[in-house]
């Protein structure tokens, strides 16, 4: 009888190292798959897309340096101009470093110091400077909550944050809103 506990003994230390083993083999697998979801499944260099309204007229133009695609069908651009918003003559032209595109959405976010250039129509150009601004088709509209600094012939302008439809016949700026006019410049 002494001889039965022997062998259980081995097979249960032997089912533990076993157990050991699995558990250290998957860990690194599960935390290189962490890594994996910010590693993009793949990219695209140097590229331009034209989204189209249901007419077929051109609504709007993204040109990137590079698109990467990542696990969770999120994409991250770098380099990118987005222009022709609501037309291929659209009074905005939105430049940034980075941009980022959210799984499961139509709209993009331009960050890291974005310049606007835009217009109303008969006036003259105006500059936009803010560290992100959202593009959204499904609303036709550009908006952001940071700061933003609009700048133009014998006019400036600060605030906490803005929106404005991608015709620019509608502009709203909010939150601690500071305007200069100086019609002598």
């Amino acid at each position: 009888m002494p001889k039965r506990p022997a062998p259980l003994f081995a097979f249960a230390i032997a089912v533990a190292l076993l157990g050991l083993t699995w558990v250290s083999v998957k860990r690194p697998a599960a935390q290189s798959a962490a890594l994996d979801t910010d590693r993009p499944r793949y990219y695209l260099d140097d590229t331009e897309w034209v989204r189209y309204d249901a007419n077929g007229n051109p609504e709007q133009r993204v040109r990137t340096r590079r698109i990467e695609m990542l696990a969770d069908d999120s994409a991250r651009l770098t380099e990118l101009t987005v222009d022709q918003l609501g037309g291929e003559h659209g009074p905005w032209v939105l430049r940034a470093p980075a941009g980022y595109a959210p799984p499961d959405s139509r709209r993009l976010l331009l960050e890291n110091t974005v310049t606007i250039e835009g217009h109303w129509p008969g006036d003259p150009p105006l500059k936009l400077e803010t560290q992100q601004m959202w593009v959204d088709p499904e609303v036709h509209q550009i908006y952001t909550e940071t700061p933003v600094s609009i700048a133009g012939v014998a006019r400036s302008a600060d605030a906490n944050g803005m929106r404005a439809d991608w015709d620019a016949d509608r502009v709203q700026l909010q939150g601690n809103v500071k305007v200069r006019y100086d019609p002598s410049e």
